[in-house]
């Protein structure tokens, strides 16, 4: 519970990871701040470590979202995958009390994370959607990105991002 605070809204989104791995490039949209960038420290867990932000307006993205991707070095070709080169998915479960992780392959999985849901002053879970699961570059981490919303007045939803570290040597398959 510690890692996730509730201070003020945030939607985060995986951009890429850097070749090595090591790092990643998030888009957050923040109440508070405003939109930026962030390459994170992967290798911190479960809350990745920050290792510099670029702000930007609505104008000036392209140049902030250059200038980070030239800064992060990502891995070639294209998008973040749920599927690592092992043939090893990441999926999520809620399982009512919390959010469960996965590692699947074929019709065998095995849990990795388990990651609390908020409750609300009265007691009543949060609503939770995970919105990204994606492997880094190596298969040693995967990254997690989830959403939870309290129903109950004023209403508060955000996004948190997870690291969680993965030996590949300790999965079942």
């Amino acid at each position: 519970m510690a890692t996730l605070t509730t201070d003020r809204e945030q939607r985060v989104s995986l951009i890429a990871f850097s070749q090595d791995g090591l790092s990643a490039l998030l888009r957050i949209e923040d109440a508070a701040v405003g939109d930026l960038f962030k390459t994170v420290d992967l290798t911190v867990a479960p809350v990745p470590k920050l290792i510099k932000t670029w702000l930007f307006q609505s104008l000036t993205e392209p140049v902030a979202l250059k200038q980070a991707l030239r800064a992060i070095k990502p891995q070639a070709p294209g998008p973040v995958s749920q599927k690592n080169q092992a043939g090893v998915s990441l999926v999520a479960a809620d399982d009512g009390e919390r959010i469960v992780v996965f590692a699947m392959k074929g019709e065998r999985a095995v849990p990795i994370a388990i990651l609390p849901r908020l409750r609300d002053e009265d007691g009543v879970l949060a609503e939770v959607s995970v919105t990204k699961l994606a492997w880094d570059p190596t298969g040693t981490r995967a990254v997690v990105i989830h959403a939870q919303k309290f129903a109950a007045a004023p209403g508060f939803e955000s996004e948190w991002v997870h690291v969680v570290a993965v030996d590949p040597a300790s999965l079942p398959f």
